[in-house]
């Protein structure tokens, strides 16, 4: 999953971006109606959305981060994570979250046949010395150590980067994918120019605004 801000401040992959004020207004109409009913929301509100020809439409909402959406959004976050959110609970949060102007990457390593019937774990050994900044690796469902890990069935480790345009930030992701060792996949082409480019037409396509070549 790709993510980054546009010079409006507005946040969204460049195949999305159109939408993005017509999804926050549906989200700002559910926290109305929750306080118009007498339970007032405060909190991480998640708003999942499917992209139609007469733009988008809510599927569901979750009072949680979406994943990986979040570590997309709060790897470019600018300020006190802890502070925001008790602001957020006890009202006093007077302006909207800052985020710095990068674009991100996340790329998820799985285990062979991950979304299958038969998964398979194995052991992965990850090399952290000398991480550049702008580089992070999470730990999902996995065990063991930082250095020796034990993947489950499910997914294992989240590489992410920053970068001043997703293709950039995901080619940082594979050039650090030698810090990975161990039987695993990942799609290599999240965040590439060219799948970018294809999600941007096809989406053009659902709206009836673009060329279906």
């Amino acid at each position: 999953m790709a993510w980054a801000p546009s010079p409006t401040g507005t946040t969204a992959s460049p195949f999305i971006s159109g939408s993005v004020e017509r999804a926050k207004s549906i989200m700002r109409s559910v926290v109305r109606a929750m306080g118009q009913e007498g339970r007032p929301f405060k909190g991480i509100m998640y708003g999942q959305f499917m992209e139609t020809s007469g733009g988008p439409v809510l599927i569901e909402v979750n009072a949680r981060f979406g994943d990986p959406e979040a570590m997309n959004v709060l790897k470019v976050f600018d300020g006190d994570l802890l502070d925001t959110f008790l602001a957020i609970a006890d009202g006093s949060l007077l302006s909207p979250p800052r985020f710095r102007t990068e674009a991100t990457c996340l790329k998820y390593i799985v285990p062979v046949g991950y979304g299958g019937e038969k998964p398979e774990p194995g052991t992965l050994t990850v090399d952290r010395s000398g991480m550049p900044e702008d580089f992070d690796i999470y730990y999902s469902a996995v065990s063991g150590t930082p250095e020796r890990v034990e993947m489950s069935t499910s997914r294992s480790l989240a590489l992410i980067a920053t970068a001043d345009s997703i293709p950039e930030a995901s080619d940082k992701v594979e050039r650090n994918l030698w810090r990975v060792s161990g039987r695993y996949y990942v799609r290599h082409d999240i965040g590439t120019k060219a799948l970018i480019e294809g999600k941007s037409r096809r989406m053009a396509q659902v709206k009836g605004t673009g060329n279906p070549g």
